[in-house]
């Protein structure tokens, strides 16, 4: 069963009950300058099941109204990761961005990637130069072939 921890003050709060997501805190006040990226903590532990992550996102309205974004694009928790969540955030304005102690920055999410218990190894991976033809091989990069 999956378990959210966290410390007081910093509890995920799910918005509604159709929300899929948590929202997540800052812990601390934090002076981003511009172009940096830091680590900040969120004071939130999760632990899942096997084949389960938890995928943490950025909230969607930062990047148009603070400039703000994960430094990665999302932030993937595995399963057998039992420390603080930290999450990398990028401020990629020009100028300095503050984040307020408490302030909602991230979403999390918790999902199955896989029922199989499996162990990843060379043997699953076939080296070839090409891959055989689909219907989406005419196109470029998230083409379609239409």
């Amino acid at each position: 069963m999956n378990k959210i921890v966290s410390l007081k003050g910093y509890e995920p709060i799910q918005q509604t009950k159709w929300s899929a997501w948590f929202d997540i805190k800052a812990r601390w006040t934090w002076y981003l300058a511009p172009k940096e990226i830091v680590l900040i903590p969120t004071g939130v532990k999760v632990a899942m099941d096997l084949g389960t992550v938890c995928l943490v996102f950025i909230r969607s309205s930062l990047p148009l109204k603070k400039g703000l974004m994960l430094a990665n694009g999302v932030w993937v928790v595995d399963a057998d990761y039992r420390w603080e969540i930290g999450v990398q955030i990028y401020n990629a304005n020009d100028y300095e961005v503050k984040i307020d102690d408490m302030e909602r920055i991230w979403q999390l999410v918790f999902t199955k990637y896989s029922d199989n218990n499996y162990e990843c190894d060379s043997e699953m991976f076939e080296k070839r130069e090409e891959l055989y033809p689909t219907k989406r091989w005419t196109g470029w990069f998230g083409s379609t072939g239409n």
